[in-house]
């Protein structure tokens, strides 16, 4: 899922164009680039995650069913017939939930490029905002935004700390549950004391 939200981010951001061509996105400090920076330019740099610790499910389980159906007989005390059902569930821990840190730097050679840099990222990811990523809605939030000119260079840079939270990671661990071969139900009788 952290992957697919950093590819949500680059496609976003890329999709911007300047001079008819897609404004370069990478994905680190684009002074860490062997080359020469292209300008202007979007940096996307993930810090770090948080757990959620208030919204963690410790002991809690997701049952996934299989594609494959079964069907059984029921006894005729429980009314006889069939009942059809998945063959077996995937029994996995409930899904870890995290918050997300990004730095996106806008950087630029002019200052009218920054600023035409800092309100299309704006369009790209407005504030609260909320997409379907694989079947999940986070929400995107500014966190912090400042300014990093270096005039001496000349280059003009925003840092924007873009938070990226509710968000489920899903637990590689999984057992499999089998299924309900037969039900055999007999009557029990009571001996009550009259």
């Amino acid at each position: 899922m952290i992957s697919l939200i950093d590819q949500h981010i680059y496609s976003r951001l890329g999709a911007i164009k300047f001079n008819g061509k897609s404004v370069r996105v990478y994905p680190y400090i684009a002074e860490r680039d062997h080359k020469e920076p292209v300008y202007p330019n979007y940096c996307v740099c993930r810090h770090r995650f948080f757990i959620r610790e208030q919204d963690k499910r410790d002991g809690h389980y997701v049952y996934v069913p299989s594609d494959k159906q079964i069907t059984i007989e029921l006894p005729k005390s429980l009314g006889g017939g069939t009942m059809t059902g998945p063959e077996s569930y995937l029994e996995k821990p409930y899904p870890t939930p995290i918050d997300l840190l990004y730095e996106v730097q806008t950087q630029a050679t002019k200052p009218e490029h920054a600023t035409w840099l800092w309100e299309m990222f704006m369009q790209a990811i407005p504030p609260e905002y909320s997409p379907n990523i694989n079947g999940q809605c986070p929400l995107f939030y500014y966190e912090d935004v400042s300014n990093l000119d270096e005039l001496d260079l000349p280059l003009f840079k925003t840092s924007i700390m873009l938070m990226v939270c509710d968000l489920w990671l899903e637990r590689l661990e999984s057992r499999l549950v089998k299924p309900i071969g037969v039900i055999d139900f007999k009557e029990e009788t009571f001996n009550y004391p009259t």
